[in-house]
């Protein structure tokens, strides 16, 4: 290297897609790393969705920071010097931020430290890198680590350390944050308030949600439909319909229109009550304000009918109606309604509209039909269903057997039921399942099965009869 030359990163091995602007970004529509669906709360398999997702785009940062820290040490071990301040630095911190590299920003800090100079944003890339890698414990110290450092926080800091710290329910240390940024001069803003808000309803803390929105209005910036919609779904959670009408009269009054977000919200809530006829209130007060129902709010209606047959295919009449495409989740929804009555007909139609949408069978919707073949008495139609369940699915867990066992333990199939036991148990312990036949038994009084479960289940079959039979109010034949 030419002496006096001053080392920098090279631009030539970084293309357009990393700095922004190509197909596979995460910025770009591909990922949207830190974005969370309002769904993630309410819905495991949603959030197992998410973590995927963020998952990958991880995983694209670390290999873009693996290059780009490789080079930047090559830079540090030629010249013994660190580079100056660059937009490829910059990308470095960036990268190792949004791929949770922790160890790595501590050491480019560290030698920029021993060099007498920091530069900038290093220190709000590594509260990123603690966020993704959720040790938001660490936030605050980082954050006073910068002060220490003489490096003024900017209002893209107070933004970071508020959604992260709100996203992991540290309330304490996100107020302390809020009296941070006033005391450096910034204002929060109307998306800062929302978060702050948020975080307040989902820790069922509806004082302190209540107390940030009158400072919202005492700062004098202006609730939007967010705002609003977060405060009417919080007292929905809690039960309150007469302030979710409240919320409701203030936010038309303010000149702000609900959104079918906002009812989508609030009859999710009530559906978790229980209470189908508020549930039902919401939805034809959405439709008075000539908003058209979307997929959540379809599905949100049905997931309120599942305990009525009647209701819940009236509800799915609703999908064709609004021309919307049910998922495997409707579908499943819908079939559950079939199993109470085990109307074989209505649950053989949902499955034949999963073929007609497109839609794989899932393992809810083969468990779900067995369990109506199975309380229908179909025997041949359940071990059919069963079959084509394993041919299909990898990987079944315990649960997949109960229909089968059902049945055949409950007709007098005491061999078959018993072999699958033992299939089953080689998944999993499956002590429901010892517990469904033996109580199967015990009511057919048929003590020779009986006799080969104890000898098959051992202790655990011991125990499981006892308590039938005390469950059954029977006499145990121990």
């Amino acid at each position: 290297m030419p002496v006096g030359r001053t080392p920098v990163l090279s631009a030539n091995r970084f293309t357009a897609r990393f700095l922004g602007i190509g197909p596979g970004d995460p910025e770009n529509g591909t990922f949207r790393l830190g974005e969370r669906d309002k769904e993630i709360r309410d819905s495991r398999p949603a959030r197992n969705k998410w973590e995927a997702k963020n998952g990958r785009a991880v995983s694209y940062w670390a290999r873009e920071a693996d290059k780009m820290y490789k080079e930047f040490r090559f830079i540090v071990q030629e010249s013994n010097e660190v580079p100056q301040t660059s937009n490829k630095l910059f990308s470095l911190f960036k990268s190792l931020g949004l791929a949770g590299d922790v160890e790595r920003l501590d050491e480019v800090l560290r030698m920029y430290r021993h060099a007498g100079r920091i530069p900038d944003r290093v220190h709000f890339w590594k509260m990123n890198a603690l966020s993704v890698r959720r040790r938001h414990n660490e936030l605050l110290p980082t954050y006073e680590q910068m002060l220490q450092d003489n490096m003024a926080p900017g209002n893209h800091v107070f933004n970071l350390l508020v959604s992260s710290l709100a996203r992991s329910g540290r309330l304490a240390e996100v107020a302390f944050v809020v009296q941070e940024m006033v005391k450096h001069g910034f204002v929060p803003s109307a998306e800062m308030y929302n978060t702050l808000i948020d975080s307040y309803a989902r820790a069922r803390n509806r004082e302190g949600a209540m107390w940030w929105f009158e400072r919202m209005l005492e700062a004098q910036i202006q609730p939007n439909v967010t705002t609003y919609s977060t405060m009417a779904r919080m007292h929905a959670s809690f039960g309150r319909m007469e302030d979710v009408l409240l919320t409701l009269e203030d936010m038309r009054a303010a000149g702000v229109q609900p959104n079918v977000v906002t009812y989508g919200g609030l009859m999710n809530e009530f559906v978790v009550h229980g209470n189908r006829d508020i549930v039902l209130e919401i939805f034809e007060m959405m439709l008075a304000d000539n908003i058209r129902p979307n997929f959540i709010v379809l599905n949100t209606l049905l997931k309120s009918s599942v305990y009525s047959k009647t209701e819940a295919f009236k509800t799915y009449e609703l999908f064709k109606k609004y021309s919307v495409r049910p998922s495997i989740v409707t579908l499943s929804s819908l079939l559950k309604a079939t199993v109470r009555t085990a109307d074989v007909e209505l649950a053989e139609r949902v499955v034949a509209e999963v073929a007609a949408h497109g839609l794989k069978m899932d393992h809810i919707i083969y468990t779900t039909l067995m369990s109506v073949y199975a309380k229908a008495d179909l025997v041949e139609k359940t071990e059919e269903t069963f079959l084509r369940f394993r041919c299909s699915i990898k990987e079944i867990d315990a649960l997949a057997f109960e229909p089968i066992v059902d049945v055949h333990s409950r007709i007098g199939n005491s061999d078959r039921a018993i072999e699958l036991l033992v299939e089953a148990r080689q998944i999993a312990r499956a002590s429901r399942l010892l517990g469904l036949i033996m109580r199967n038994f015990l009511n057919r009084g048929d003590t020779n099965a009986i006799s080969k479960l104890l000898r098959i289940g051992g202790k655990p079959a011991k125990e499981t009869l006892a308590l039938a039979g005390l469950q059954e109010g029977m006499d145990s034949p121990l």
